[in-house]
């Protein structure tokens, strides 16, 4: 029985720090676009696309955010913390 909760306080733990790590991606991703747009402002140019997949696909980056977002959600869900339980 002990040995059960420790592993599931460990899968626990494990699924707060990738809801974690994502949640930082996002703010990186948002910095990222501030600086794209600001290039693109500076250079009187429209934003190419953030990634392109070697098979000529593009991706842009709102759908990747979404992608994320998701992911994130989903990991709280998981962890019945809602949208706001990561504030320890």
């Amino acid at each position: 029985m002990a040995e059960d909760q420790q592993r599931q306080r460990k899968l626990e733990r494990q699924l707060e720090s990738e809801a974690r790590w994502l949640q930082k991606t996002l703010f990186a991703l948002s910095k990222a676009r501030e600086a794209r747009e600001k290039l693109a402002e500076a250079q009187k140019d429209k934003l190419a696309p953030l990634i392109t997949l070697d098979d000529g696909t593009t991706i842009p980056l709102d759908k990747l955010e979404e992608i994320i977002q998701k992911r994130v959600e989903t990991l709280m869900e998981a962890l019945g913390m809602g949208l706001h339980g990561f504030g320890r």
